[in-house]
């Protein structure tokens, strides 16, 4: 699957190896500075281990810099993406959308529409065929345009399309093989999400081989832990506690 060309062909090459913030704090000193520009980071951890939170961590880092991005959401319309936000953070998504930084791209009401027909689902500008991977690959295109390049994108959460794409694995495995491609033409820094447990773990094994970092997550006792599992440069392999305060995601001590 090959996704629309991105608009800024003459992206300075060396640019590509910018760092950039994760936002995560204490994250980049694990990874030599920072996350490179347009490099894709996996995310991955079973349900409830703070995976929702990073990635809406990593979108207001870049919201904060100016930096354009897409959230794409399959677990939730955009307003309870907004919502979210709002409620972890205090994040004000919809300031970001009327400045043309922000776009939502709604994914979730697709999926429950296939299940519930006859439920009313509100309707919104940026939409996809259910189960259809390359008209998501489209929408996202539409919305990339609408902001430009040189941003960020989240795909949150890659496993709510394995598993209601189960007949059709290959072609999800494809739209996030384009999606990193793409962004990595473009100067874009994609993230995407994954449930452990939820997919045929050939997927969890092949969603880990096309990232170019791989965080983990778990949960352990009461609290929340990460570590680096892959990155394109040296980088500290250990676990480290986390904490999700009003202020943004932050490692912790381990020391008592």
């Amino acid at each position: 699957m090959a996704l629309p060309e991105a608009s800024n062909s003459n992206l300075d090459r060396g640019a590509a190896e910018k760092l950039i913030p994760s936002g995560i704090g204490g994250l980049d000193g694990l990874l030599g500075g920072g996350l490179i520009r347009g490099f894709a980071v996996l995310v991955i951890g079973p349900p409830g281990s703070g995976k929702t939170f990073v990635c809406h961590q990593f979108v207001r880092e870049g919201l904060r810099r100016g930096e354009p991005c897409v959230f794409m959401s399959t677990l939730l319309d955009p307003d309870g993406v907004r919502a979210e936000a709002s409620r972890a953070f205090g994040s004000d998504y919809a300031s970001y959308e009327r400045r043309g930084l922000l776009r939502i791209v709604d994914l979730h009401s697709l999926w429950a529409a296939r299940h519930f027909p006859r439920a009313p689902m509100p309707l919104y500008g940026l939409r996809a065929p259910p189960l259809d991977a390359k008209r998501v690959a489209a929408v996202y295109s539409r919305a990339r345009a609408q902001v430009g390049e040189g941003g960020r994108d989240v795909l949150h959460s890659a496993s709510s399309l394995f598993a209601t794409a189960a007949e059709r694995v290959r072609d999800v495995l494809e739209l996030i093989h384009a999606l990193r491609a793409r962004c990595r033409r473009a100067g874009n820094t994609l993230m995407y999400a994954v449930d452990t447990g939820v997919q045929d773990s050939r997927c969890e094994g092949y969603a880990r081989v096309l990232a170019d970092y791989v965080v983990e997550t778990e949960v352990v006792g009461e609290g929340l832990r990460l570590r680096v599992r892959k990155a394109p440069v040296g980088h500290d392999r250990g676990w480290h506690p986390f904490a999700v305060t009003r202020e943004g995601v932050v490692l912790v001590s381990s020391k008592s």
